[in-house]
């Protein structure tokens, strides 16, 4: 059974508002909780908020190169008023500036004659400095920078965000202890400034490129939260619409549809099975007509080898009786020929034996005719 939720008490509904009214709505109580002072009852006001602990070898540099181990946080004893690292806007610039307390670098040699080099700069109101600003693309981005550079690089930064731009401004002293006023040390002091000026040039580029992540990180959640509230506010008004009653119908219903569901879903999967059992037996039935349809490929094969193997037999002995059938094809031609030379002779001795013949009647008769004639001369 699903109770029915109470019903909250109905607050009041704010007008109507676009997504950058909203936007705007949210910057102004960030900045208005930024700004006050982080006191509340349960904490006591003489123990400030705990930060990562440092180690002594870390505290001891830090010392020596006269910077401060925790900006920003007041630590025990002392008073829980002190200005704290972001200002309120009140006290500060319209474009607050970003501190950048540098120290020395230890990446070139020092001069031979130079024993106080690597000590800090110190950055008192008569040093030198340099501003550089930068227009960031959206209002207070937040990001934090990591200690791991600032500690690589000797620089501490400070930041604190005005409402339009961000400002940076760098201040380098450069008042050295105990120098000389010898080339060497101008040179080296000139190099160690252009590659802190390297190292700053860097820093700026990875804090702008965090900024404008801050930025979209930010915007994203703003669009999720807005989100939220409005799938937060449908189902509170989905709640509130239905009754009880109500609730108990659409549950009911929804147990019918279930149940339904879960039939179809049984005739579907005993549909399934059946057809699964009557394709496993006419793959069955396919795999043993295959195997039969192999044995008589086999046996085909071998037939066709045999009947093959004859072919080549047959034909070569009709080629054999070919080239007999011409043999004797000559040798017929040839005989046709002697036939013909023989009927030819054979017509030529006949027509002799005629003439021969026609000859020996003449004679004959010309005897006869001789022989009465001596007869009648003889009577």
């Amino acid at each position: 059974m699903i109770t029915q939720p109470e019903k909250a008490q109905p607050r009041p509904r704010r007008a109507p508002e676009s997504y950058e009214e909203k936007c705007e709505r949210r910057q102004e109580t960030r900045e208005s909780l930024r700004r006050r002072h982080n006191l509340s009852v349960c904490r006591h006001p003489g123990r400030a908020a705990e930060g990562p602990e440092q180690s002594p070898r870390q505290r001891e540099f830090l010392r020596r190169r006269n910077l401060a181990s925790d900006a920003g946080r007041t630590r025990p004893g002392q008073d829980c008023k002190a200005r704290p690292l972001l200002e309120p806007p009140s006290r500060v610039d319209s474009r607050p500036p970003v501190l950048l307390q540098v120290t020395q670098l230890r990446a070139l040699p020092a001069p031979a004659g130079t024993h106080h080099s690597t000590r800090s700069l110190s950055t008192h109101p008569n040093s030198t400095g340099m501003q550089i600003q930068a227009e960031p693309e959206s209002e207070n981005p937040q990001w934090a920078f990591p200690h791991k550079l600032q500690r690589q690089a000797g620089v501490k930064l400070s930041p604190s965000w005005g409402q339009s731009c961000l400002c940076y401004q760098l201040r380098v002293g450069n008042s050295f202890d105990q120098l000389s006023p010898s080339p060497q040390e101008a040179l080296h002091r000139e190099l160690l400034l252009k590659q802190k000026m390297v190292i700053l040039q860097e820093l700026f580029s990875t804090l702008l490129q965090a900024s404008e992540k801050s930025w979209q990180g930010q915007l994203n959640e703003d669009k999720l939260r807005c989100k939220l509230r409005a799938l937060e506010n449908q189902l509170q008004a989905c709640t509130q619409s239905y009754s009880k009653e109500c609730v108990k119908k659409i549950l009911i219903e929804m147990e019918d549809q279930k149940q339904t569901y879960e039939q179809k879903a049984k005739e579907a999967l005993q549909k399934m099975l059946e057809d699964k059992l009557q394709t496993e037996q006419q793959l069955q039935n396919s795999q043993r007509s295959l195997a039969a349809t192999r044995e008589d490929l086999a046996f085909w094969k071998e037939h066709y080898t045999t009947l093959k193997d004859e072919l080549t037999k047959v034909t070569s002995a009709h080629t054999e009786l070919e080239n007999s059938f011409h043999n004797l094809q000559s040798q017929l031609q040839q005989v046709d020929s002697q036939k013909k030379q023989l009927g030819q002779a054979l017509h030529s001795l006949q027509s002799e034996h005629e003439a021969l013949h026609q000859r020996a009647s003449a004679l004959r008769e010309d005897n006869h005719l001789k022989a009465q004639h001596i007869t009648a001369i003889k009577g």
